[in-house]
C-alpha cells in the first residue's frame, strides 16, 4: 500500500547572512518593507550571523504562542510551497550543536540550499504577560 502523499509545506523565504533561510508560513502573520530605523531585531542578529545584510529589509510580523513580535529580514521575500519530499530535518545530534538557533531542516530549491528555521525559536522572551501586536499587524 502507498503511502499518502504529504501536503508542501507554506514557507516565507529570505536572505540571512547570505543564505536562503525560512520560516513556516502558518507563523508570520504579516510583513512590511522596513523603511528607516525599526525597534525590530535583524534576523542575522539572533543568529548570531556578523553583518546585517545591507539593501532592502522587510519587517515580519511573527505570531508566538503568547505574544506577535517582529523581525527584520533581508529581500527578497518570497512566499513559497516546499515540497515535503524536499525537506529534511536535521537528525536529533545535529540538531541539538546546530550552531544557528532555531536550526531545524535543510531544503532544496531549484538546487540551492535553504535554511528552515523554527520562528519559536527565535522570539523574545516570553516570560512576561502576552503582548498584542502593535502597527501593521494587530
Amino acid at each position: 500500500m502507498a503511502s499518502p502523499e504529504l501536503e508542501p509545506l507554506a514557507v516565507v523565504l529570505f536572505r540571512a547572512g547570505g543564505a536562503w533561510c525560512g520560516l513556516e508560513a502558518e507563523r508570520v502573520c504579516g510583513a512590511e518593507r522596513a523603511l528607516g530605523h525599526s525597534a525590530a531585531d535583524d534576523i542575522e542578529t539572533r543568529l548570531a550571523l556578523r553583518v546585517p545584510a545591507r539593501g532592502v529589509r522587510y519587517r515580519l510580523c511573527l505570531r508566538g504562542a503568547r505574544n506577535v513580535w517582529y523581525l527584520n529580514v533581508a529581500a527578497p521575500l518570497e512566499l513559497t510551497h516546499m515540497p515535503a519530499g524536499a525537506i529534511r530535518p536535521l537528525p536529533p545530534l545535529l540538531a541539538a550543536r546546530a550552531p544557528l538557533p532555531g536550526l531545524r531542516a535543510l531544503a532544496l530549491r531549484d538546487g540551492q540550499l535553504v535554511l528552515l528555521l523554527d520562528a519559536r525559536a527565535l522570539a523574545p522572551d516570553t516570560s512576561g504577560p502576552p503582548t498584542a501586536a502593535r502597527g501593521f499587524c494587530g
